[in-house]
């Protein structure tokens, strides 16, 4: 039971990762990254956005891997 949590709590934080960068980089909707992330509304983006900011705001692993993910991101694009 406790593994289903833990990996709940991965998979939220990289559904919550992707929606962020999507809003940012992209300049889509939140209903349109819903569509994106198998169908879900835009309350449901705003929600995933939102609990990552709390997530990286109490645990730096998790800013870390934002911010590794992002330049990532950042990266692919200037190619």
């Amino acid at each position: 039971m406790a593994m289903q949590v833990c990996m709940g709590a991965v998979l939220q934080c990289s559904f919550g990762i992707a929606a962020e960068l999507l809003y940012k980089y992209c300049e889509i909707t939140q209903s349109q990254i819903g569509n994106i992330l198998g169908g879900i509304d835009y309350g449901a983006v705003y929600l995933l956005r939102r609990r990552l900011r709390e997530k990286m705001a109490e645990n730096e692993a998790v800013s870390e891997k934002y911010k590794e993910i992002e330049a990532k991101v950042m990266n692919a694009c200037s190619m």
